[in-house]
């Protein structure tokens, strides 16, 4: 199975169509961004996606998609169930939780449950922010209106570099009613304190309790993130996306963002190829805020593309998902989306109950060939004969 006469649609910031590792393989792209440049300002990114969905699936036919915003990716989306021929949508992009709640509900998910409403498979990464995130209760047990993140610690520390952009998103989805701004803090010289360098300050409306900030970086230094009480009557649970690693309090649970907390999404983490059942330290974990189970399954990554000579990260491994779906769709072409997916994670490499750190496990594609999954078996049962040989043996010699 090579993927044949399945169309795979990704939507991603940019490409390089005339690379020749996916040219040949695409029917059709489009750009939706301001621009309207289908190369985009990330086309390695896109180029890289496609490339590893060919490697997987050689036959299939590539739509390729660009956009910048969150309402170019919906009008793509739209354009896309309109055709109404895709098999599969993949996507490497996420955003933060001032876009909405990480429940599903949030504008761009529920743009993703529609297209899986239309019989299209939509295929995720989960996202890199498991050492990005932090989530908690507001405290203030000194009266002064600044958040206590831990004990007496009214600041959250990140380390950035001279050239970076550092982006970081609060949310409050679950007490819309209640108005918090969020601070950036440096440092002056010698220790002698902090000084503020900027507020997101902006009143908050029923629909939107978030704020969200952007601070390029002039040179290397240590920022502090503050939260502080404007005008509330009751403590919130905050939870916060930062761009860079957290120094301190972060948490893992819950980290994931839109949409790949759609319910209509496969959501993928990522594990090495050369280590395929160790989750990568940097992908986020689930449960969503409204309790479900994510990721979904897990995808291999760090691994070479002409477009990034080393390509690391839950973006890879959401295409290595997509090809397999292709290869599914092709050996079973009266498949639903619903009963694509199930084959998927009942049939992975390690499959056990799903958790919130991999999924059911490692994808795989031995389900798809009778005679290699025998063999695999057959392999299998082997070396747990040669286990149970060496313990004898071990036991043996204690006796």
């Amino acid at each position: 199975y090579t993927g044949k006469e399945v169309k795979v649609a990704i939507i991603d910031g940019g490409f390089d169509i005339y690379n020749p590792e996916i040219a040949a393989n695409i029917a059709g792209y489009r750009s939706f961004d301001y621009y309207y440049n289908i190369g985009g300002a990330y086309s390695e990114h896109g180029t890289s996606v496609a490339e590893i969905i060919l490697d997987v699936a050689p036959d299939v036919e590539l739509y390729l998609y660009n956009v910048n915003t969150d309402i170019e990716f919906m009008n793509a989306v739209d354009y896309i169930i309109g055709r109404g021929d895709i098999d599969i949508i993949t996507t490497s992009i996420t955003w933060y939780n001032n876009m909405g709640p990480s429940d599903g509900t949030s504008a761009i998910s529920e743009k993703v449950d529609e297209a899986r409403d239309n019989g299209i498979l939509w295929v995720n990464n989960v996202g890199n922010d498991a050492n990005k995130h932090w989530q908690g209760t507001f405290s203030d047990p000194n009266g002064n209106r600044f958040h206590n993140f831990q004990d007496n610690d009214e600041t959250l520390n990140v380390d950035v570099k001279a050239g970076d952009v550092l982006r970081v998103a609060l949310s409050w989805w679950d007490s819309p009613g209640q108005d918090y701004d969020l601070c950036l803090y440096g440092e002056y010289n010698y220790g002698s304190g902090l000084y503020e360098i900027g507020c997101s300050e902006r009143a908050q409306p029923p629909y939107s309790p978030s704020e969200y900030l952007s601070y390029y970086v002039p040179y290397d230094q240590t920022l502090h993130i503050i939260i502080w009480e404007y005008s509330a009557t009751s403590a919130v649970n905050f939870q916060l996306f930062s761009s860079h690693n957290l120094n301190e309090y972060g948490v893992p649970d819950s980290s994931i963002p839109i949409p790949a907390d759609a319910r209509g999404s496969i959501s993928v983490t990522a594990a090495d190829w050369s280590d395929p059942y160790s989750i990568k330290d940097y992908s986020s974990r689930g449960p969503t805020t409204d309790g479900r189970i994510k990721p979904d399954i897990t995808g291999p990554t760090c691994v070479t593309t002409t477009a990034y000579s080393h390509m690391c990260g839950t973006s890879a491994s959401a295409p290595h998902v997509a090809g397999v779906a292709a290869l599914a769709m092709e050996k079973y072409p009266y498949a639903t989306a619903d009963q694509i997916q199930m084959l998927l994670e009942s049939n992975t490499a390690n499959y056990h109950p799903k958790s919130n750190s991999d999924g059911t496990g490692m994808v795989s594609a031995l389900f798809l060939d009778p005679v290699i999954l025998v063999e695999r078996i057959t392999e299998l049962e082997q070396k747990v004969k040669d286990l149970e040989q060496k313990l004898e043996e071990f036991m043996a010699g204690l006796s």
